[in-house]
């Protein structure tokens, strides 16, 4: 399994979209309406396409505690759970850090986020060094 996390904002335009029409392009106001921000945390089973999902108001770490539990019950204890995260700090809070402490190594795999790179590239160049797959391989 992977996780990865993001927030998205929900917004509304002020005004409806103005269609297309023949050599105009679809028109739009420039100012939008917020609804405020949900929190997404994802867990993907790249074997089946499984995919664990949470949505959250907030995005403090005890809601992404919530979702390591959540993976957790979900997730056989014999497989292997590799986690993406960004640096955020919510990941690396004292309560986070305990949790994982509590489990054997291995169980969470928790590759190094840099934080001047996009980690997911920087994910799989580090499997690909370390000759483990990625992506499953096709079948066929």
């Amino acid at each position: 399994m992977s996780a990865r996390q993001s927030s998205t904002q929900p917004l509304d335009r002020t005004q409806p979209i103005l269609p297309m029409a023949p050599g105009i392009p679809e028109r739009r106001t420039h100012d939008y309406m917020r609804h405020g921000t949900t929190t997404l945390f994802a867990a993907l089973d790249i074997a089946t396409g499984k995919v664990i999902g949470e949505l959250h108001r907030r995005h403090r770490s005890s809601e992404f505690l919530q979702f390591l539990r959540t993976i957790e019950a979900n997730v056989p204890p014999k497989l292997d759970v590799h986690l993406v995260m960004d640096n955020y700090g919510t990941h690396k809070t004292a309560s986070i850090k305990a949790w994982f402490a509590r489990h054997p190594p291995g169980a969470f795999d928790l590759p190094e986020a840099p934080e001047h790179e996009d980690h997911p590239r920087e994910h799989r160049i580090d499997c690909q060094a370390r000759k483990k797959p990625f992506w499953p391989a096709a079948s066929g």
